[in-house]
C-alpha cells in the first residue's frame, strides 16, 4: 500500500509495542510509533469491522505522545 510504504521505510525511527504510562500509571501500548521528519505517527493494527473504541484508543495514544512534547502528532487505524 503505498499511503503505508513511508511508515515501514528502512531508515524511520521505529518504536514497536513500547509501553507508554499515563499521569495514572496506567499502561498503553501501541502497536508501532513512527518518528517521520515532520510528524509522528500511530499505527495500530485491527482485525474485523471498525468500532468507535477502536478510533478512542488510537486517540488516547496521540494524545499521550502529545503530552509527551512530541508535535504534529496523528494516528491511522490499519485493518489488516
Amino acid at each position: 500500500d503505498e499511503k503505508l510504504k513511508p511508515y515501514f521505510a528502512p531508515d524511520v525511527k521505529v518504536l514497536n509495542e513500547i509501553t507508554i504510562l499515563d499521569t495514572d500509571g496506567r499502561e498503553h501500548r501501541p502497536d508501532r510509533v513512527v518518528f517521520l521528519n515532520e510528524e509522528v505517527v500511530v499505527l495500530d493494527y485491527k482485525t474485523g469491522q471498525a468500532h468507535d473504541s477502536y478510533q478512542k484508543q488510537i486517540d488516547e495514544y496521540c494524545n499521550l505522545l502529545t503530552r509527551m512534547g512530541y508535535e504534529n502528532v496523528r494516528g491511522e487505524l490499519i485493518y489488516v
